[in-house]
């Protein structure tokens, strides 16, 4: 459904299809409360970008690579299609206590904090680029007759979460919790058919530490 077509649901769904109790612009945002809350979870939307490679740096912040980006679950070398290992960061500290000052072609990447990964070795000369495969937000500036990247089948769940939130406004609590209890449902189908698994390894498609082999052998 278009951001307009979900938008007069709502508004029928709240008997105020003339706009007298929720403004426009407040259903708007409950919408994409809701769908940016669906794909935080379930990492409906999944989008790549090109990164410049840039001599000597180690630490890349995911919102100068994309302004859309929520968190990289990928990385490659563009040139020669190497998908990069990740690693945790305790893991690349018992790997090498001084990595900060390795230099050589990247092998592994490390996410730091909630906003910068680490790529290991960093690189001692620029003109490569990085692949990042990265779980995207959803888009806060849809025209009304866009659509937001999610699935077709979770569509509801944006109009359930959206009902909730509205209805919180105007301490309807029953109809808040009748819609609450709908939206939790369907969330957790929506989750169920990502196939999103609470581990990290395979989130970011690498062995477990033990078994980590590095290419260049660098140590």
């Amino acid at each position: 459904m278009t951001k307009s077509e979900l938008r007069t649901r709502v508004q029928e769904a709240l008997n105020d299809t003339t706009g007298v109790h929720w403004t426009t612009s407040q259903i708007d945002r409950a919408l994409l409360e809701a769908a940016e809350t669906l794909v935080e979870e379930t990492r409906a939307i999944r989008r790549s970008t090109l990164v410049p490679l840039m001599e000597g740096a180690s630490y890349y912040y995911l919102q100068a690579l994309a302004p859309d980006l929520l968190f990289p679950y990928r990385i490659w070398t563009a040139r020669d299609e190497r998908k990069l290992t990740a690693l945790s960061l305790k893991e690349l500290d018992a790997y090498h206590q001084e990595w900060d000052t390795v230099t050589g072609d990247p092998e592994l990447w490390c996410p730091l904090s909630w906003d910068v990964f680490v790529l290991w070795p960093r690189i001692a000369n620029g003109g490569n680029l990085l692949r990042v495969d990265y779980i995207a937000w959803p888009q806060d500036d849809l025209g009304d007759e866009d659509m937001w990247d999610v699935p077709e089948q979770s569509q509801d769940t944006l109009l359930h979460y959206a009902l909730y939130d509205l209805s919180l406004q105007y301490y309807d609590l029953d109809n808040a919790q009748g819609n609450l209890q709908i939206f939790a449902q369907q969330f957790d189908a929506a989750q169920s058919r990502s196939g999103v698994r609470k581990v990290q390894a395979r989130e970011f498609g690498r062995e477990p530490f033990p078994r980590l082999v590095i290419s260049s052998g660098i140590r």
